[in-house]
């Protein structure tokens, strides 16, 4: 991902979605007589694109829990995902149309559905006009690595800074393929990182 030298100056905003899929119960020999909460979770989750929507777009359904005993009819599940973009009109669609499909499933199978949508972070986009993009290029320069502005598709304490109105941006230090079980981070790239935090941190990048 992001190598040191690199300044995300851009971020989307986040949407966490929650879903509380109620049925009935029922023992699974007298399936008639229930109502599966996974049928209709699976239903609604068939329903929605998800991965990468579009260059600005990404949605997830990262969690999924139900279901007490495999004789049972569930009664509960429990969906947890994310939409996030660079765009807020594609964010509010896709959100909408997640709430929608939920709810469509829970009324073609005769369940219910409670639903939770939260703003996670706000995104943020800065240029190099801004003082703290500039105080992270002289910083980069001053260890002998070339300085690059780019996007990122991961939120931050950045987020939260920038939209209480203090610029903010993130700098790159090399992880690579993260949240998977190979996440790793090279040696030199971590030298390189430490190198530009002592340099902003002891004033040599002003």
């Amino acid at each position: 991902m992001n190598k040191p030298g690199e300044i995300i100056v851009n971020s989307p905003s986040q949407d966490e979605h929650y879903y509380k899929v109620l049925g009935k119960a029922a023992h699974a020999a007298s399936a008639e007589e229930g109502v599966s909460a996974i049928q209709i979770a699976a239903w609604a989750i068939s329903q929605i694109p998800l991965g990468r929507l579009s260059p600005s777009t990404t949605a997830n359904i990262g969690k999924i829990s139900g279901g007490t005993a495999t004789n049972i009819v569930p009664e509960l599940a429990e969906i947890w995902g994310e939409v996030r973009s660079f765009q807020d009109e594609e964010l509010e669609k896709q959100s909408r149309l997640m709430e929608d499909s939920f709810q469509k499933a829970a009324a073609k199978f005769g369940g219910s559905v409670e639903g939770k949508k939260e703003r996670s972070f706000t995104g943020f986009q800065l240029s190099h006009k801004d003082s703290v993009v500039q105080l992270a290029q002289n910083a980069v320069h001053k260890v002998g690595l070339r300085s690059q502005l780019v996007s990122s598709g991961g939120g931050s304490d950045a987020n939260v800074f920038n939209q209480l109105g203090i610029p903010s941006v993130n700098l790159g230090v090399g992880m690579e393929k993260p949240h998977t079980k190979e996440e790793f981070l090279a040696a030199r790239d971590l030298v390189a990182a430490a190198e530009i935090a002592l340099a902003l941190c002891t004033g040599e990048a002003r």
